[in-house]
């Protein structure tokens, strides 16, 4: 419990998390900066700020963000023709919330053991072969076309993951390191 020389109390704000902190208002600013310029449509119409948040597909966002780090990339290693990273930056900055939020959004982005976990609902934890835990949640998955077929047991993000990387685990299930 804080108590402030006005004598008003307020909980203790330690162990929440702290956007004031976190956060730029520099950067912050200059993406909205960012987004505001790049609301205006090709046929001259103003799109609604929040127009992203209506979906995107994941492709859409991925080949996007390749773009404009490319061009973040080729200013930094200071070849020819990039003036100004700033829209690059934003652009990869647009991309990579917009993914990240369609991923929240249908529950498809592992949690490693943090206490990021917590924020989220009932989440579900597996065994790495590290020993590390990773918090998951299940997806959706296809309903049986008919009644007396047996329901589809749910791929967890974990089992994508697991499937995506079995290249790099041998087959007592320590990484191969070579």
């Amino acid at each position: 419990m804080r108590t402030f020389d006005t004598g008003a109390t307020r909980s203790n704000d330690s162990g929440k998390i702290d956007p004031e902190g976190f956060l730029s208002p520099l950067v912050l600013e200059r993406y909205c900066q960012y987004l505001h310029k790049h609301r205006v449509q090709e046929d001259g119409g103003l799109r609604d700020s929040d127009n992203w948040q209506k979906g995107m597909p994941l492709d859409a966002y991925m080949k996007s963000a390749w773009r404009h780090f490319f061009t973040w990339w080729k200013w930094h290693r200071g070849w020819p023709g990039v003036e100004d990273p700033c829209d690059a930056i934003c652009g990869l900055l647009f991309n990579v919330m917009g993914y990240l939020h369609e991923s929240i959004k249908k529950n498809e982005i592992p949690i490693r053991n943090t206490e990021v976990a917590k924020w989220f609902t009932a989440p579900l934890g597996d065994w790495l072969p590290s020993g590390e835990v990773l918090y998951h949640q299940t997806l959706p998955t296809k309903q049986p076309d008919t009644p007396n077929q047996p329901e589809p047991k749910p791929e967890s993000a974990l089992d994508k993951l697991k499937d995506i990387f079995q290249c790099f685990w041998s087959a007592d299930g320590a990484p191969d390191r070579t």
